[in-house]
């Protein structure tokens, strides 16, 4: 499928008799709520991953619940041609994506200074093992650049590691907001906006401002019947669960629908590209 079509999507699952899915969180949500999955016979599910960005524990359980079968995240990246961490199955640490897979190796670093972090402590995520890519085709500078002198792969990712070695992806380091010199994480808050009961999608980037640098703003796709839900409704939630620097000082904008991959991830780009557009009309 080039394109998420559900009755399409569904109907494959019921015809060849599926056992294993691969989901973004939107796709989690969709087959957690949509009345759609109860018209097709989907019992030949056993297994669903899901990774790229933060899912609500209640969508994930209620995923399992309907399907009755295990669920688990994992972390993966094209460079790394696939999964690097996959949470094991028959254990769950909410908001982990595992512990790192056989014939892989990881650490975590400072972004600035490179110092080996511990447990617990923030920083980017490193992986080398015998399946990631020796390189981006004819570019050379950008090869250079995704590798340390140990042949680790910089996956750009913030995240951090517990004292079981079960790691939990915090955002993508180069798309932090900065706020007054703090560092919002958007997944953070889209995971917090996705648990309103009215909102059925999100994304959040940083919208430029001469004293703040950037201000966390939110595209928001509401579900059926709750148009009548207004932007200080979803700006109050948000506030109400995480302190000052991490409230939606840029707002709020209703949108029929976000701009996604045919993987079903959201494409930050176009947002930024979207806050530049709403920009140029005020």
């Amino acid at each position: 499928m080039k394109k998420f079509i559900p009755d399409l999507y569904l109907q494959s699952i019921e015809k060849y008799k599926v056992t294993k899915l691969t989901c973004p969180p939107t796709l989690m949500t969709f087959l957690a709520q949509s009345p759609l999955v109860n018209q097709y016979d989907l019992s030949s599910v056993s297994d669903i991953t899901y990774g790229s960005a933060p899912l609500q524990e209640d969508t994930r359980k209620a995923v399992e619940k309907r399907f009755n079968a295990h669920t688990r995240q994992a972390y993966g990246a094209t460079e790394t041609m696939g999964a690097s961490l996959v949470m094991p199955k028959n254990i769950n640490k909410p908001g982990s994506c595992g512990t790192v897979l056989p014939t892989i190796m990881a650490k975590i670093c400072d972004s600035e200074t490179l110092e080996l972090l511990g447990p617990n402590q923030p920083g980017e995520l490193y992986v080398k093992g015998c399946v990631t890519m020796k390189g981006y085709l004819k570019n050379p500078e950008a090869t250079s650049k995704s590798f340390d002198k140990h042949g680790f792969y910089r996956t750009g990712d913030l995240a951090y590691y517990d004292e079981d070695g079960y790691v939990f992806i915090v955002d993508r380091l180069k798309e932090l907001i900065k706020y007054k010199g703090f560092q919002v994480s958007p997944s953070e808050l889209e995971s917090i906006i996705m648990s309103h009961s009215a909102v059925s999608d999100v994304g959040v980037v940083g919208i430029p401002d001469e004293r703040a640098g950037e201000l966390p703003m939110a595209y928001v796709v509401l579900k059926d019947g709750f148009n009548d839900i207004s932007e200080e409704t979803i700006v109050d939630y948000v506030s109400e669960h995480v302190n000052s620097t991490k409230w939606l000082y840029g707002g709020v904008k209703f949108v029929q629908e976000l701009p996604k991959t045919s993987s079903g991830k959201t494409m930050r780009r176009e947002l930024r590209e979207m806050v530049k557009e709403t920009m140029r009309s005020i």
